[in-house]
């Protein structure tokens, strides 16, 4: 028997994971981590727009993976830097662990450490409402990702959510 897990779909590059995995609509939820808040270094609300969902699946410890495609590229942004500071924050806040973001080139296990610290109350209080769920619970957050040359085709991707989201499931 397979570990059960909950697929996250990263807007809006990752809506090629339905199609290409043939995930079932009903079963996926979305997340928004963009490219873009990670090179403008927007960190602090890329921990404020993730989902009670998300969080809260993570809190109880569930095997999430989150798809996504790059540009071109293998692996986005999103991906090897903002789901990494997720994983980061994710390990500080609720288990106090010092999580080793794997990054592209070199560790961002400072320059995180220090971002972190720049997190306001706001947002780490919520991020302490989900950490009462706990209980011992490790974190099982994973990704999927690949390169796509439909990067930025709307009409591409709105036809994969109509096609999924209509399709007899």
């Amino acid at each position: 028997m397979g570990i059960k897990a909950y697929p996250f779909i990263n807007l809006s590059n990752g809506i090629e994971a339905l199609d290409r995995y043939d995930l079932a609509f009903d079963d996926v939820h979305f997340l928004r981590i963009q490219s873009t808040a990670c090179e403008q270094k927007r960190w602090g609300p890329i921990i404020d727009d993730l989902s009670p969902d998300f969080l809260m699946l993570a809190a109880l410890g569930k095997t999430i993976v989150v798809y996504d495609f790059g540009a071109n590229k293998e692996t986005p942004r999103a991906i090897w830097q903002g789901l990494e500071w997720v994983k980061f924050v994710l390990w500080r806040r609720w288990h106090i662990i010092n999580y080793e973001p794997a990054g592209r080139a070199h560790s961002m296990h400072e320059y995180f450490r220090h971002q972190y610290r720049q997190l306001d109350r706001k947002t780490k209080a919520k991020l302490d409402y989900y950490a009462t769920f706990c209980e011992g619970n490790t974190l099982d957050i994973r990704s999927v990702t690949g390169s796509t040359i439909h990067d930025g085709d709307i009409d591409y991707q709105r036809r994969i959510i109509r096609t999924a989201s209509n399709a007899k499931q």
